[in-house]
């Protein structure tokens, strides 16, 4: 349900004065679905990931500003693309400090969009955010949005992007005995994609 997901977040930034929404675990499947949606809705999006070789993949897909956060000088360039963008939506599925820092980075009457805790660690809360700053935080589930929207308006959406879908290239098929090791070879080879597992021979 990724794709439907990321056309609940492109709304949200589409109802924006500005329609910017920054992502983070952007290199995951649907950050990859939500910078080629946006891409494809006139929705400009800041997309952070944590390796160097997935930002030229991203903006192959249409992100407009995608920075590396393992990079020198990543919270200075978030700043400026932040004041360029005047973002104000961001779509948090890390949580922990990530999502923290982020969201303090952004201007006033931001709001942080909880989707995931990928760090299993919270969120802090700065109340004078909250207060002078305007800002808010909430959740998004998708059981809960699939109830108040037109049914029939989303599916023929999701059928739109069938086919202008990310796709996964599929690496490999190994037995689950052997994953480690061929997940091992593919990180230092810096291989994008998929490794299937299967039991037995």
């Amino acid at each position: 349900m990724n794709p439907a997901t990321a056309l609940a977040m492109i709304e949200m930034a589409q109802r924006q004065e500005r329609p910017v929404i920054m992502s983070n675990a952007s290199y995951s499947f649907l950050g990859r679905t939500l910078v080629r949606q946006a891409a494809l809705r006139g929705v400009t999006t800041i997309s952070v990931v944590r390796k160097a070789y997935q930002v030229g993949i991203l903006e192959g897909l249409g992100g407009d500003y995608v920075l590396d956060s393992s990079a020198e000088g990543y919270e200075e360039r978030l700043r400026q693309v932040l004041a360029e963008t005047q973002c104000r939506l961001l779509v948090d599925s890390v949580g922990g400090d990530v999502g923290t820092e982020q969201w303090e980075a952004m201007g006033e009457g931001s709001t942080l969009v909880s989707i995931g805790v990928m760090s299993n660690k919270r969120i802090s809360l700065d109340p004078r955010e909250l207060v002078f700053a305007g800002k808010t935080v909430t959740g998004f589930h998708l059981s809960r949005y699939l109830k108040s929207v037109d049914r029939e308006r989303l599916e023929g959406e999701l059928r739109g992007i069938h086919e202008s879908q990310v796709e996964w290239e599929i690496l490999g098929r190994v037995r689950i005995e052997e994953g480690t090791e061929v997940m091992r070879v593919f990180r230092e080879e810096k291989r994008v994609g998929k490794v299937l597992l299967k039991m037995g021979s």
